[in-house]
């Protein structure tokens, strides 16, 4: 039966075969580089979060632009004053926010640590995935990425976007 068989219709049975058994193969190195980013991004976050803690910052203006497809993207400047958002400067690109409770508040730098604390104690290496970068200095969560595999459109841990980019990060002296 081989040999009846044209060199096109075997090589689309190759291809076929080759996907077949590829994909578990493919799925095992995505799960195995998922543990290994949950577990340095764990291990990061408690040094991260002691060192922002050190610097005891409550005032300070920083740039942050955030996105969730279709429906989310950031592009603002918030002034936090004593660890709350006391304005916003909405940036060129700014967009939506969804859902409603999806509001500003949760952007803050303490906010994240807790978006990230929650995330790395419910995320699913199989389903999902995380990577977390942390200014050297200050400890702030400099990018955010999280990606859900079967849920990409359920509320929960994610409800407001799903990439986070922290940057112009600057301490406001406290008014006397």
């Amino acid at each position: 039966m081989w040999r009846k068989l044209s060199y096109g219709t075997k090589f689309w049975l190759f291809v076929a075969i080759a996907l077949i058994l590829g994909i578990p193969l493919f799925d095992a190195a995505s799960y195995g580089d998922n543990l290994l980013n949950i577990h340095r991004a764990r291990t990061a976050l408690t040094g991260a979060r002691a060192l922002w803690q050190s610097h005891n910052i409550r005032d300070y203006d920083i740039d942050v632009r955030a996105s969730r497809l279709p429906n989310c993207f950031v592009d603002v400047t918030l002034n936090v004053r004593d660890g709350q958002v006391a304005s916003v400067v909405e940036g060129p690109d700014n967009g939506i926010l969804y859902p409603p409770s999806c509001q500003y508040d949760s952007f803050t730098v303490d906010s994240m640590f807790d978006i990230v604390s929650s995330t790395l104690g419910a995320i699913e290496a199989m389903d999902e995935a995380v990577n977390v970068k942390y200014d050297p200095s200050y400890g702030f969560a400099s990018r955010y990425e999280t990606r859900y595999g079967y849920r990409i459109l359920a509320d929960g841990i994610g409800d407001c976007c799903h990439i986070y980019e922290y940057s112009n990060f600057r301490p406001v002296a406290p008014a006397p």
